[in-house]
């Protein structure tokens, strides 16, 4: 608590828990509550989500591309960022730099094409209108705490960003063209499900075994089953 009684913000807290296998952080005040360098989790409420933190995500793409393995079955390189651009917020050009790319600097023996890049790290002086902070402006004068959405949707009401969305987009382009047109990588063998068209991208999965050897050993990943949706 400040002087008067007003509570302090520890902006060094992020609410990203450590995935299994990871030390845990300090619980310390300031900047030393948290060990730098970690694999991380999303904050959310309930229980423990899979999907990774905003950061971990952004180093992994800095290195495999943003267009994910079904789309390098068309293409010859990855689609890499050019730069980073951060909001108004609490920000260290440090921690961004370690945090997206310098985890991956040593990282070596990719895939042709595949390569650490040397994204450009920014900040604006605009406030993202969806922001922590934003958000927290807007409800200054509202009771209540302010909470992540828990993001349940019901059958039938995917986002259309979800792994079956993309997927079903997916095999649309491949049903526009014509199978003797298609990329070899989709036509030495007969591919049904996603998990089968994801792995059938070899490239992308070397750079991405590669990666987690070398630098993301505890990324999570879910279980097989979870992508045999066709």
């Amino acid at each position: 608590m400040a002087p008067g009684g007003a509570k302090v913000v520890d902006v060094y807290r992020t609410g990203a828990k450590c995935v299994p296998g990871e030390a845990g952080d300090s619980g310390k005040p300031g900047a030393a509550y948290h060990q730098v360098g970690l694999l991380r989790v999303k904050p959310g409420r309930g229980d423990r989500t899979c999907s990774m933190s905003c950061s971990d995500k952004l180093a992994r793409w800095n290195v495999l591309g943003c267009q994910g393995a079904l789309l390098m079955h068309f293409l010859e390189e990855p689609v890499y960022l050019s730069a980073v651009v951060i909001g108004k917020c609490p920000y260290s050009q440090e921690a961004m730099q370690r945090a997206l790319t310098g985890r991956c600097q040593n990282v070596s023996a990719l895939p042709r094409g595949f390569g650490v890049q040397e994204v450009k790290i920014q900040q604006s002086d605009l406030l993202f209108e969806h922001s922590r902070y934003a958000m927290q402006a807007k409800k200054a004068d509202s009771p209540g705490r302010l909470v992540p959405c828990g993001a349940v949707t019901a059958p039938g009401s995917e986002s259309r960003i979800s792994k079956i969305e993309l997927f079903r987009s997916f095999q649309k382009l491949l049903s526009s063209i014509s199978e003797d047109k298609w990329p070899d990588s989709l036509r030495v063998q007969r591919l049904e499900t996603y998990q089968e068209y994801k792995e059938a991208a070899s490239a992308y999965q070397e750079a991405w075994s590669t990666l987690r050897k070398q630098a993301f050993g505890s990324w999570i990943r879910n279980p097989a089953d979870y992508h045999q949706f066709k």
